[in-house]
């Protein structure tokens, strides 16, 4: 682990900040499941995914990977258990998320849309934005008032920010603009 840290930090940090656009170093962060060996030490670590069909074959391993996106470096990893609360791509993304710098447009998969996370990227410890940007792709059903027009395709948007999200982070606001 410690090798991968001084690897990632010395040749994808200077892999993202050699490849800018408008500025910003670009990052991505996805997530995807492994299987491992059909042990009985890796199930229990990591357990067995929920199956239709019966017992799946093999246990898996929840990963989510954060990289330079021209040079596809990786930055960091996590990894962890694929079955219970808390173990999903976004509990993982959480340890991740210090290491995107300022000066950056991160792109995430649709699957980290968690209007709390993405606000507490855009922001610093005293609430102020920053200029830690993302893109993600909105939710079919995502309920949006928008705020203004400005090209095809490109509006900027009010999205509300749930009460029991609020309530877990006091910073949070009532609403969230978006473009």
């Amino acid at each position: 682990e410690i090798i991968f840290n001084r690897s990632a930090q010395a040749w994808a940090e200077p892999a993202a900040d050699a490849d800018r656009w408008q500025g910003l170093s670009l990052r991505g962060m996805d997530g995807t499941t492994l299987n491992v060996q059909d042990t009985l030490g890796n199930e229990k670590e990591f357990g067995l995914p929920g199956s239709s069909r019966g017992r799946p074959g093999y246990p898996k391993v929840r990963l989510v990977a954060l990289m330079a996106l021209r040079s596809h470096l990786l930055r960091g990893v996590g990894f962890g258990p694929c079955r219970g609360k808390k173990t999903g791509e976004q509990a993982l993304a959480e340890d991740l998320r210090p290491m995107i710098p300022v000066d950056s447009l991160t792109i995430f998969d649709k699957g980290f849309l968690n209007y709390g996370a993405l606000w507490r990227l855009h922001h610093d410890d005293d609430g102020k934005p920053t200029t830690r940007h993302f893109l993600i792709r909105a939710k079919k059903n995502l309920k949006f008032k928008t705020l203004a027009v400005l090209g095809p395709g490109d509006e900027l948007v009010e999205v509300s920010i749930s009460s029991t999200a609020r309530k877990k982070d006091p910073r949070l606001p009532k609403k969230m603009q978006l473009r």
